[in-house]
């Protein structure tokens, strides 16, 4: 009998540990998303400062 009220606490202690990584996982996806348009809004910056200094040398 000890053997399975040891086996419960047990799944329920990895229940809990799968739970705390899904939330840690989800937090990663957004914080990934959230560089991903970071990445997006500095190449786009980037890229008119280009289109900025190539027309100001062929000028």
């Amino acid at each position: 009998m000890d053997g399975m009220i040891s086996l419960k606490a047990r799944i329920k202690g990895l229940e809990e540990e799968n739970e705390k990584l899904a939330k840690e996982n989800a937090d990663l996806k957004i914080q990934v998303v959230d560089l991903q348009q970071h990445q997006k809004a500095w190449t786009l910056g980037l890229k008119e400062i280009i289109k900025s200094i190539k027309k100001d040398e062929h000028q």
